[in-house]
């Protein structure tokens, strides 16, 4: 039961964060003239890469060393 409220929490976690960055970068983003593009990351941008980065490495950490039977490529 642990490992499923950690994976959601987690994944809750990386949604939200997604969304407002994606939203972030919507409104910072100017205006496109003809023939160019141009996108502005923002702070959420990084944290969201900073939670994914974290996110990855404690799903790694609770599989290597929780001793509940955690796997993630199993899918149980």
């Amino acid at each position: 039961m642990k490992k499923i409220i950690f994976e959601q929490v987690g994944n809750i976690i990386t949604t939200i964060l997604l969304t407002l960055a994606l939203i972030e970068i919507i409104n910072l983003s100017p205006k496109p003239l003809a023939g160019s593009s141009q996108i502005n990351a923002g702070r959420l941008f990084f944290i969201f890469l900073i939670w994914s980065s974290v996110f990855g490495l404690l799903r790694f950490a609770y599989q290597k060393y929780g001793h509940d039977g955690y796997n993630t490529k199993k899918g149980k």
